[in-house]
């Protein structure tokens, strides 16, 4: 039976496997868990467009692609989901050294496959990123839509992190990165498995 989205809410790209690339890379700083006994960590938000989803969100935009986001531990180790998801993503593991210096940024305008499953809430249901792989070789990639965007709470208040929705400018302006980069009287309500044999020039980052 086809998956209906309910009409009260923003129209959300179908469950399965789709072709994206990594279009945002937004450090959000240290953030407290919700789930009780899970200590604060430094989190991630990385975002993918979808290119052969789209969607008219306006007639002025016209057709535009489906985005689709996924927040991580911003950890290189080797039980975290951000590096085992790097890993399949690029089809090579890491060695100890390259996590020691590996660079987050790299990833933007890399395409890969996200295979994308609907969490329903009782006010909303949500298209959440399950899996993340690499592409076989010779996949067509259609040209980057939207236009790339890495943030860092080391640059505290500025013109990339004011064209963040308000949302996640809130959630970052309680990170005690962002507070140590902004003026001390500013708070959150006052800004409204992979395979080894690849050649390395075959690796994405």
């Amino acid at each position: 039976m086809p998956f209906t989205i309910p009409k009260t809410q923003t129209p959300i790209p179908d469950p399965g496997n789709h072709l994206a690339i990594a279009i945002q890379v937004i450090d959000l700083g240290t953030q407290e868990s919700a789930t009780p006994g899970f200590k604060a960590a430094r989190k991630i938000r990385i975002v993918w467009e979808l290119p052969h989803e789209k969607y008219k969100f306006s007639e002025e935009k016209g057709e535009e692609p489906f985005t689709v986001a996924k927040e991580y531990t911003l950890s290189m180790n080797e039980k975290s989901n951000f590096r085992k998801d790097l890993e399949s993503w690029r089809g090579k593991k890491f060695s100890e050294e390259e996590c020691s210096v590996f660079d987050e940024t790299k990833i933007i305008g890399k395409p890969c496959f996200v295979s994308v499953i609907h969490v329903e809430k009782p006010t909303k249901t949500y298209a959440n990123v399950n899996a993340v792989t690499a592409i076989p070789k010779g996949t067509t990639v259609p040209p980057q839509h939207n236009a790339s965007i890495v943030y860092n709470t080391a640059d505290g208040r500025n013109t990339t992190y004011l064209s963040l929705s308000e949302f996640w400018q809130k959630k970052i302006a309680l990170s005690p990165e962002f507070q140590a980069n902004t003026s001390p009287a500013m708070t959150p309500e006052d800004d409204e498995s992979g395979d080894n044999s690849l050649l390395d020039e075959e690796v994405p980052f």
